[in-house]
This record gives C-alpha cells, sequence and structure tokens, in this order.
C-alpha cells in the first residue's frame, strides 16, 4: 500500500525519491486462490522509481525480466488526465533475439499510442499477427479481508490469549492497510469463536 498519500504534482523521479524514502522495500502478496497468497519481496534500488522498484522483484523474486513504465497525466487543476502503465515480459526459454526485442520496445511510445487510440487499437497496432492472443481484463481494487476471515485469524490466537487481550485492551482491533478498513472485535465476538459448554 502506499502511506504515502500526501504527495502531490507530477508524478517525476524526485518525487518517487521523496516519497519512497530510503532503504525500503518492495512487498508483493498475490493471491492466486490457491490455500495462502504467495509473498513476495525485494530492497528497492538506491535512485530508483516505482518502474525500476517493480522491475528490480520481477528479477529477484520471479527471475523474470520484466520492463515496466508507468506514467500519470495531471489536468490544470491537479486532477489525473491520464495514468497507465504497461508491463512487457518476455515467455519463458525466450532465445536471446527476442530479449533484445524486448529490452528496446518503448514503453512509452505504446502508452502515448493507448492514450490516443485506446487499449485495443493500441494492441493491434503494436501486437497485431496471425498467432497473437489478447483479453481485455477490467482492473479492480479488490480486498478479500472480511470480518468472517479475521474471525478465522483469530481463532489461531487461542480462547486464552484472545480473552487477554479484550480484557486489557477493552477489543482487538485490527487494521487493513490494502483497504484502510478497521475491525473491532469485542467479548460477545470471543464467546461466538470459543462457546462455553
Amino acid at each position: 500500500y502506499i502511506n504515502n498519500t500526501g504527495m502531490s504534482g507530477e508524478a517525476d523521479e524526485q518525487n518517487e525519491k521523496a516519497s519512497f524514502g530510503v532503504d525500503g522495500s518492495l512487498t508483493i502478496i498475490r493471491d492466486d486462490g490457491y490455500s495462502r497468497p504467495f509473498i513476495g519481496s525485494c530492497a528497492i534500488p538506491e535512485n530508483c522509481g516505482v518502474d525500476g522498484a517493480f522491475e528490480e522483484y520481477y528479477r529477484i523474486s520471479e527471475q523474470l525480466p520484466t520492463r515496466i513504465f508507468t506514467t500519470v497525466e495531471l489536468g490544470d487543476s491537479g486532477e489525473v488526465a491520464f495514468a497507465g502503465v504497461a508491463v512487457l515480459q518476455p515467455l519463458p526459454f525466450a532465445d536471446k533475439e527476442t530479449l533484445r526485442k524486448v529490452e528496446e520496445f518503448s514503453l512509452q511510445d505504446l502508452l502515448s499510442k493507448v492514450k490516443t487510440d485506446g487499449v485495443e487499437n493500441a494492441a493491434k497496432s503494436y501486437f497485431a499477427g496471425e498467432n497473437s492472443v489478447w483479453e481485455t481484463v477490467v482492473a479492480r481494487y479488490k480486498c478479500n479481508c472480511s470480518r468472517r476471515y479475521l474471525m478465522r485469524v483469530l481463532v489461531s490466537l487461542g480462547e486464552e490469549q484472545l480473552r487477554e487481550i479484550i480484557r486489557e485492551e477493552g477489543a482487538v482491533r485490527i487494521h487493513c492497510h490494502y483497504c484502510n478498513t478497521d475491525y473491532e472485535f469485542d467479548e460477545e465476538d470471543a464467546d461466538h469463536l470459543f462457546p462455553h459448554s
């Protein structure tokens, strides 16, 4: 999650560095629908912006040579007029020629085309071919936390520890940093989790 939401101005390299600070790390939590989310992290490289941090993550954590270019353009009154990100990854076992093409490909030009012509037309223009396969997916900001999910997590504390926290603090309070939601669990919730016989 972005902890520095007060940053303003153009999304340039200087603002990115000021927002990141120094000695930071990037942690990715990816839920592929298996029993547990995949968690990977890497140190944010020195003198690096958002794009470079994610490229480093893919290089270190997933061993995928990945190119990323992000752009955010502000309107006259400071609102976001256009925002986009282009990610380019070769398929596994790509040959040297393909890797060279990936390295030389202009993601900035691709996003300019997306801005003027739309995603579908830009994709067809740059990646058209007899064997091209692509699909459009709507991106959504979604968190999988819920009271029900967190109740299952609280069971793992055990009754004694859960009731002790409630006695000392008045309630167990959990804040989800991903979706910025606060949860509170009290004695009644503890009774529901651990009914007395």
